[in-house]
Parts: C-alpha cells; structure tokens; sequence
C-alpha cells in the first residue's frame, strides 16, 4: 500500500506562533473531519523564512477532498487568511517509507 503526502509550502503574515496555533485548530478538526487523514508529521520554517508543512492521506482524492471541504470551517479560513506564495505537490509515499512516523 501506499499513501499520498501533501507537501505544502508557503509564506505566512504573522508571528509563528499564531500561525502555529492556528494550524493546531485546523490540524484539530483534520483528525476530527477528514476520512483518509493518515499523519501530520511536520510544519517548519526554513532558513529563507519560507515554510514547509507535510500531511499525509490514505490517498490524493482523499487530500484533495479534504481541501476542498475547509472554506466549510472557519479555522481553516483564519489559517489561509495569513498564507501566501502558496504551493501544494502531491508525493506518492510507499508504505515502508511511512513505518517509522507511524511506529510512534
């Protein structure tokens, strides 16, 4: 089996700290709302200021699914209300590449 990760790279307006807490409340509702939904291992800053967040879903209808529902929450709003220079790639992950995030 595989899955799909959602490499998502961006620039934020605001402190990282509200931006993180903000992905915290979307990441929240993720876990309770989207089937598919398989691990959030990751959001960081690089060095260039720009960041990079990964998600992984079961499959790329399920990632695309899930985007497609979160104008429906108003947290997800918040959130890309402060991100720009956005880019989504979807990377076809084997599951042996997955064991040791899952393990944990």
């Amino acid at each position: 089996m595989s899955y799909c990760a959602e490499i998502i790279t961006f620039s934020t307006s605001v402190e990282p700290n509200k931006f993180l807490a903000r992905r915290a409340a979307v990441v929240e509702i993720a876990v309770r709302e989207a089937d598919g939904l398989v691990a959030v291992p990751f959001c960081g800053r690089r060095q260039d200021g720009t960041w990079l967040d990964v998600w992984i879903y079961a499959t790329q209808e399920a990632a695309e699914t899930a985007a497609s529902s979160g104008a429906d929450f108003p947290e997800f709003v918040a959130l890309m209300e402060t991100v720009t220079d956005m880019e989504i790639e979807f990377v076809d992950v084997p599951d042996d590449a997955l064991a040791a995030v899952m393990a944990r």
